[in-house]
């Protein structure tokens, strides 16, 4: 019989005594979620940035705040019950996928990316657009519902939303540009294995996929069973990515953050790696539970962030606004670490992806009762949608040719100020040669280049809401590696740290032509915590005044971003 967890919401009086509990301890560390644990501490759940969710048993909370932790938020655990019939099975997701592909041929194609390590089941990727059949040249975003198993809500979203954008595709003006503009993917259950253990009753709070780890041919095995921290085999396919992948998730194989034995070891992962590879997404939302919260790539050590992090940080919270909780609010958002193997990481760095987690349900629920589902799914469809909104820009998207054949070519393109060594090269799309990059308002410098062509450098591209469009050239040379003459290219904006006196720091600014200038001040998470410059500025050199009062001791970085550049100066503030 399947299983639900339902959450008997209890005032915190009648929930004190010998009930067994969990509350929501904050954090400066994800580290210290395995602090705790080897302290003797249940954990509950981890994956909330700043939150370590703990179970809480008798005595619990008094030596956590011995220890000087708060508290907040105490709830009973959760108790079980019937699955209501309202959640799909793998079964039964597989056989309305292949009749909406019947029913919609034009609009809809199901295709395989793969099976999962243990037991073959197939993973699904659905195709929405209007030429469904054909690879054009569009633009493509990704949807994925499911990486741990125990998080359903995402799957059941995306299971909606498919059938939502069929139905009212030639009615829904706004869903039928979409399909008529972009190429959509969804892999609404991503880890089959991991879901049939919790649709089936074998472990309701199964996270991982069904890797016998320990290679004794018995599959599921697990310890306790009261949460999702338990002990169990599988591995956590959100730490399986191949970036940085020795930095996050765990080498203990029964450990709930296992990243397996080699980066993209598991099938299912392996299937993303070629979907991925073969679309060129330029943006995507993979689905957790739970948290009611956005989380984007990433915070960086010694650095402000990505070079791309203005944009993933607008994006975030223009998500985070369209995404509402249980009380009408939008969603939280915030960002985490980069150098780890999980999805979205892995996504931006290799790919250039703009891409998120999106945590799901308030805290501490992972399965609604399917009474919720019909409101929810409709709600997280709202919010979802909102990504292909700005799929309409601003950005700059365009092809490069050679100027003498005009045939596409795979050429690096990149943006003046966001090159970095933190991420991989970007690249065009090699079938039409397509380019896209999402942008905030404003001015760049694009530079192309290829192996054996001439680097264009197009200077004052301006940016305006929508898409800006380049059709570039490239002029064959011989012999010549041109792609070097991109990260050579001079910056025509720099900032550097004058001086340092009286709690004060002293910004230099010096522009080589006028430009929009945004200068602002972030903590080592990459949270903005000063927005010193947002306004044009005329050539020359500019003296900016620091004056951190409030801020706790500890490094910053001033980021400035102006003519299509981003420089970036580490201070260190000791009071």
């Amino acid at each position: 019989m399947k299983k639900l967890l339902l959450l008997a919401w209890l005032a915190w009086a009648a929930a004190a005594g010998a009930q067994t509990l969990v509350g929501r301890v904050p954090v400066d560390d994800p580290a210290d979620a395995s602090r705790l644990a080897e302290m003797g501490f249940t954990v509950y759940h981890a994956e909330a940035p700043g939150f370590v969710d703990l179970v809480l048993q008798p005595g619990d909370a008094d030596r956590l705040r011995a220890l000087g932790y708060e508290v907040l938020d105490p709830v009973p655990l959760a108790r079980e019950t019937d699955i209501d019939p309202e959640y799909h099975t793998y079964e039964e997701l597989s056989a309305e996928l292949a009749a909406l592909e019947a029913q919609h041929p034009a609009l809809c194609r199901v295709d395989s990316i793969g099976a999962t390590q243990a037991f073959g089941r197939t993973v699904w990727a659905v195709k929405l657009s209007d030429n469904v059949a054909a690879e054009e040249d569009e633009m493509a975003v990704l949807y994925v519902g499911n990486h741990h198993g125990n998080e359903i809500m995402g799957c059941e979203t995306l299971i909606y939303m498919i059938n939502r954008f069929l139905q009212d595709y030639g009615t829904d003006p706004q869903i039928t540009a979409w399909m008529n503009t972009y190429e959509i993917f969804f892999v609404p259950l991503f880890n089959p294995d991991g879901h049939h253990a919790v649709t089936a009753g074998i472990n309701l709070f199964w996270r991982k996929n069904a890797r016998d780890n320990d290679g004794d041919g018995i599959f599921y095995e697990f310890t306790g069973g009261t949460w999702w921290t338990d002990n169990h085999e599988g591995v956590d396919l959100n730490r399986n990515y191949d970036w940085y992948w020795s930095n996050d998730g765990s080498t203990n194989i029964w450990s709930y953050y296992y990243r397996g034995p080699s980066a993209f070891s598991e099938g299912e992962n392996q299937g993303m790696r070629v979907l991925a590879g073969q679309q060129r997404f330029v943006s995507a939302i993979s689905f957790h539970s739970y948290g009611d919260i956005v989380i984007a790539p990433w915070t960086w050590p010694q650095s402000p962030g990505a070079p791309d992090q203005d944009v993933l940080n607008s994006i975030a919270q223009g998500l985070a606004q369209h995404f509402l909780n249980d009380n009408g609010q939008p969603f939280d958002w915030d960002v985490y670490p980069g150098q780890g193997g999980r999805f979205p990481n892995w996504l931006y760095g290799f790919a250039g992806v703009i891409a998120y987690d999106v945590e799901l349900l308030p805290y501490p629920t992972f399965i609604p009762p399917g009474s919720q589902l019909a409101e929810r799914t409709l709600r997280y469809c709202n919010g979802s949608k909102w990504l292909l909104e700005r799929m309409g820009g601003p950005g700059i998207t365009g092809h490069v040719r050679d100027a003498v054949t005009g045939q596409p070519l795979f050429a690096r393109v990149e943006i003046q100020g966001r090159i970095s060594p933190q991420v991989r090269p970007r690249y065009t799309e090699p079938q039409y040669g397509r380019f896209t990059r999402l942008l905030n308002n404003g001015t760049y410098t694009v530079f192309a280049g290829k192996p054996g062509y001439a680097t264009q450098r197009i200077q004052s591209v301006a940016v305006n809401n929508g898409w800006t469009t380049l059709e570039i050239e490239l002029t064959p040379l011989s012999g010549e590696d041109s792609e070097a003459g991109i990260a050579s290219a001079p910056a025509p904006a720099r900032l550097r740290a004058g001086r340092l006196s009286g709690g004060q720091a002293e910004l230099v600014v010096e522009l080589d032509q006028p430009a929009r200038a945004d200068l602002a001040v972030h903590d080592l998470r990459g949270r903005l915590v000063a927005r010193l410059l947002d306004r044009d500025l005329e050539p020359g050199e500019h003296r900016i005044t620091f004056a951190p009062a409030g801020l706790p001791s500890g490094v910053y970085f001033a980021r400035l971003a102006a003519g299509g550049t981003a420089a970036v100066v580490k201070l260190v503030l000791v009071k």
